[in-house]
């Protein structure tokens, strides 16, 4: 699954033949096609936008569709509709009220996603909130709160900056760690409110499958896998692998079924 907005032909073509516009201050720019848009300060754009590359700094809002080849917004970014792009990025709150499908999202600070979100990677130092997630690959350093399913290859949860919720998460492989990396990284140490060693993060969900499975922090009803592995900090109702089980003693685990 890649999302593929332009190919190489369709962004030369754009390039040549669709203008480019800037929206400055508190100005507001019409929907259409364009081949380069740039929001600086408090810009709207009207309608349905589709360009190569949109950039936004300060509080962009875009009230109709967004389809774009390349997406960065500093600061606050709201899109109305839904987002078709290839890679975005986000430093600051980037919000999207309606369904995502991108290549690349990467983030820092707090992203949201009204609906689906269908993208192949997803990297991500703070807040992450959607209806529901299939990634290809999902790495998250903060909190998550996923309504429905989030489903990917590799799943990877660093928690901290308080308690994630996701009501079933399946896929290839999990990771949910907690949060040790601010110590490391000098950046993250800096978002005290995403490091504090004083707030004790933890995950709760519904379901959790897949193949391989490690867990710290988490409170679950079920837990399936071939290899799972219970960090500490757990309280998991039901466990069902079919190879090994290893359960920390600072964890609890109800029933254990081999299957």
């Amino acid at each position: 699954m890649k999302p593929t907005v332009f190919d190489r032909d369709e962004k030369q073509a754009i390039s040549a033949k669709k203008p480019s516009a800037t929206v400055r201050g508190a100005g507001e720019l019409s929907s259409g096609d364009y081949a380069k848009v740039l929001i600086l300060g408090a810009g709207e754009v009207s309608g349905d936008v589709r360009a190569e590359r949109i950039r936004s700094f300060g509080s962009g809002e875009l009230h109709g569709r967004v389809e774009v080849g390349s997406l960065l917004v500093t600061g606050a970014g709201e899109i109305g509709s839904d987002l078709v792009a290839g890679r975005v990025k986000a430093i600051g709150a980037l919000e999207v009220d309606g369904n995502a499908q991108m290549e690349r999202l990467s983030a820092i600070g707090a992203c949201e996603i009204g609906g689906r979100a269908l993208v192949e990677q997803v990297s991500i130092l703070g807040a992450f909130d959607a209806g529901s997630v299939e990634a290809g690959a999902f790495r998250v350093r903060g909190a998550v709160e996923i309504e429905g399913l989030l489903s990917g290859d590799s799943v990877e949860l660093h928690l901290g900056g308080g308690h994630s919720t996701v009501e079933e998460i399946g896929g290839a492989r999990l990771e949910v760690w907690r949060h040790s990396f601010g110590k490391r990284n000098p950046l993250i140490k800096a978002l005290g409110w995403l490091c504090n060693p004083r707030r004790r993060s933890h995950l709760r969900a519904s379901t959790i499958e897949a193949d391989d499975v490690y867990v710290e922090n988490t409170k679950a009803k079920t837990v399936r896998g071939k290899r799972v592995w219970i960090g500490a900090g757990c309280t998991i109702d039901e466990v069902e692998y079919e190879e090994t089980l290893t359960v920390h003693p600072k964890s609890e685990v109800g029933n254990r079924t081999k299957r």
